[in-house]
């Protein structure tokens, strides 16, 4: 499934922006970024207390 975040990433990352602009892309990357986290942990990241502690509440 091709998420519609993803295709305006493309669309934002295919164009060439002038700085003003950059700062918002950063922007929209990070808020992505954080919203990926949430729904998935990466492997690449070091393990944080949080996730584990909801892991838990889940189980129980």
């Amino acid at each position: 499934m091709v998420r519609p975040q993803a295709m305006l990433i493309k669309n934002i990352m295919g164009r060439r922006l002038p700085s003003p602009t950059a700062m918002t892309r950063a922007m929209l990357m990070v808020s992505i970024m954080k919203r990926a986290m949430a729904t998935r942990p990466s492997q690449k990241l070091p393990p944080s207390p949080a996730p584990k502690l909801v892991m838990t509440k889940m189980k129980d």
